[in-house]
């Protein structure tokens, strides 16, 4: 339809599943063009319950006739898979039909999702041509207005909405930048879902609670580190560092959800001179400032209530010093590192040793490991490693080591007002300055503020935050990340085991042969998957550069990080990892047929 109405369409052939002389004619015609992409378009794939759209195969370079052949078997032999037959109603369907369409040499590819509104949001894939189905970071996400290299695209854009209707939610569409700078539309269709009905219930939530002047510029939700909103004690220390630490990232809180306007991964931190090589750095952590951290920390185990709480802020902040002044610079000049130790994995790395301090979820009020089970640790510490990109990783692993015994300092303070005012694990309910009053005046009804921002905390726990939102527009997840992420190890099968967080997950083990399915996977939660024997994870958040795909190569676990929407699935549905296309693959019925 998108090349009758005189769009920019690479020329192709749609056929029914049937090899004939015809169609072999056809194709060897868009051969004497270029190399051929095939792929499979599915009926049904655009309904609005079982829309399988991406789900069929995809098979690109083919640039002979055998090869055009062979990919025709394959494709069709994808859309006869157990799993995908049984998600489409358990057969195939007449209506399908196999695509072969010229390959555009590629410069870059646009996926994008035009709404009725008139956002246009886009990510842009300037790797692989499996970027897709590897569950790559995009090079660039966000507003199309906003990309550098908009002009290439916005009047295909622009030419689309004015040949065709706009559907009921919008279009999703891939184009791809040649490298000439043609933008070329491979594929239209229409969406599926809403995409703006949570968006825009999280907006009405965020100015309800008064924070709405505090949604400026571009932030990027921390779901990676903060899948759930802070309590209402961290989200006042957050705020408490925002204004004494201004480089720490433009952190801010809307609903009680993290947003930050850098992700730590891009802070080049406050060094003066040069910053240290990541082997020094180690050794300074090691030898100087985790000691100095632990020090800090008993020195508020020792104070009263009142102290203790002034105490601990000043730790809290001798620690943010060391992480912006010492290990962000270090970080920083290694840039972007990758490697994984399966002999001796860098992401269990005396992770035991700090168990009594690493908090199962990045919030003053989450218990402790210590707290939550037994973590055996060695006697010994292992040599630093020698190479350079393996001790940048590792400085990534211990600098939250760093971190926590910071953050433990303050939460000994609350722990220690508890105590004093009888609140039991409600004190966390309370912002700062509330607590101090409260140690102060301790009748003036510190328990009834702190239950009633607890509940306010756990209303905003149902909201869907977006990942992204620019000057307060809220930026809505692609199609294509729903059910898919950044695939580790082998394809597993099994039972779907919902756990809400860490603490959930210790609390409650699963079988070892279950898909876990968390919101995601922070660094510490290496000692629950090795302890737990698990075998699989899906987590909802994070890359594949995160500390989850760290942790899953390193421990040979089967997984996909970054998989939008797994943690809607029911518990104990059973389900499939398929890691070749990088999706969660749903059962419709008792079995996948595996």
């Amino acid at each position: 339809m998108a090349a009758a109405r005189g769009l920019p369409v690479p020329p192709g052939v749609v056929h029914p599943f049937t090899w004939t002389e015809q169609l072999e004619r056809e194709v060897e015609t868009l051969l004497a063009g270029g190399p051929v992409i095939v792929r499979a378009t599915l009926d049904g794939e655009d309904g609005p319950e079982r829309a399988a759209a991406g789900l069929g195969a995809s098979i690109p370079d083919c640039d002979a006739l055998a090869s055009v052949r062979a990919a025709f078997e394959a494709v069709d032999a994808a859309r006869r898979a157990p799993w995908l037959s049984q998600y489409r109603g358990g057969q195939t369907r007449p209506g399908d039909r196999v695509l072969f369409q010229r390959q555009v040499p590629r410069a870059s590819l646009v996926v994008g999702a035009l709404l009725p509104d008139g956002t246009d949001y886009i990510e842009v894939h300037t790797g692989s041509a499996d970027a897709l189905a590897q569950g790559d970071t995009p090079s660039f996400a966000g507003l199309l207005e906003r990309w550098e290299h908009a002009s290439a695209v916005a009047p295909v854009v622009g030419a689309l909405k004015e040949a065709m209707p706009v559907p009921e939610h919008g279009f999703d569409v891939e184009l791809v930048v040649d490298p000439e700078g043609a933008a070329h539309l491979v594929q239209v269709r229409p969406l599926t879902r809403d995409l703006v009905t949570d968006g825009a219930a999280f907006i009405e939530a965020v100015r309800a609670a008064g924070h709405g002047d505090r949604m400026t510029g571009l932030q990027v939700l921390d779901a990676e580190h903060n899948p759930a909103p802070l309590s209402p004690a961290h989200a006042s220390l957050i705020a408490w560092l925002a204004e004494r630490r201004p480089a720490s990232g433009g952190l801010t809180t809307l609903a009680g959800w993290l947003y930050v306007r850098k992700r730590v991964r891009d802070l080049s931190g406050t060094a003066v001179g040069e910053p240290l090589s990541p082997a020094d750095a180690l050794l300074r952590l090691r030898d100087v400032e985790l000691p100095a951290a632990r020090s800090r920390l008993g020195q508020v185990e020792r104070r009263d209530p009142a102290a203790a709480l002034e105490q601990a802020l000043d730790a809290f902040l001798a620690m943010i010093d060391v992480y912006l002044g010492v290990l962000l610079p270090v970080r920083a000049a290694a840039g972007t590192v990758f490697a994984t130790s399966t002999a001796s994995p860098l992401t269990l790395r005396e992770r035991a040793a700090h168990a009594d301090v690493l908090p199962s979820a990045w919030d003053v009020a989450a218990p402790t490991l210590g707290e939550l089970a037994t973590f055996s640790a060695s006697d010994e510490m292992a040599a630093l490693p020698t190479d350079p990109v393996e001790a940048a990783v590792l400085l990534t692993e211990w600098d939250d080591h760093l971190f926590a015994l910071g953050l433990a300092a303050v939460r000994t303070a609350y722990r220690k007002a508890a105590d004093v005012l009888g609140l039991g694990d409600d004190v966390f309910g309370l912002p700062l300055e509330d607590l101090r009053d409260a140690l102060q005046t301790p009748d003036r009804g510190a328990a009834a503020t702190a239950k009633a921002n607890l509940a306010t905390t756990a209303a905003w726990g149902a909201l869907r935050p977006p990942l992204m939102l620019d000057e307060g527009r809220p930026l809505p997840l692609l199609p294509h990340r729903r059910m898919h992420g950044a695939a580790i190890g082998d394809d597993f099968e099994g039972l779907i085991a919902q756990r809400s967080s860490l603490e959930h997950l210790l609390r409650e083990p699963p079988a070892p042969t279950s898909i876990v399915v968390l919101p995601a996977l922070t660094a510490q939660a290496a000692l629950a998957l090795q302890s737990l024997s698990l075998r699989a994870v899906c987590c909802e958040h994070g890359g594949a550069l995160s500390h989850a795909a760290l942790m899953l190569r390193e421990l040979g676990l089967s997984g996909l990080i970054g998989c939008a929407g797994c943690t809607e699935v029911a518990d104990g549905t059973r389900a499939r990892i398929d890691v070749t296309s990088g999706r969660l693959q749903i059962a419709s019925s008792a079995t996948l047929g595996s």
